[in-house]
């Protein structure tokens, strides 16, 4: 039996591309991207301190991770 989510949720995102690694957290929920539509837009804070946008990156292969913290636990 799954249990509904009753806390916030917790979102991770990863992004990395020419060697930038961000990774941030978030409890706001998102909206459905579909396949073949641009990711919207967002800036997030790089391991060397500096604010990096995805849209800084247009035109390069980009990889965005994104998780729910509590993906497949049941919880």
């Amino acid at each position: 039996m799954v249990r509904p989510n009753t806390g916030p949720l917790w979102y991770v995102y990863t992004v990395a591309s020419k060697g930038v690694i961000l990774t941030t957290q978030s409890n706001r929920r998102n909206v459905m991207v579909e396949v073949g539509q641009s990711a919207p837009d967002f800036t997030l804070k790089s391991h060397q301190g500096t604010e990096v946008s995805l849209s800084q990156f247009k035109g390069d292969k980009v990889v965005v991770l994104s998780w729910h913290v509590l993906s497949f636990t049941g919880g």
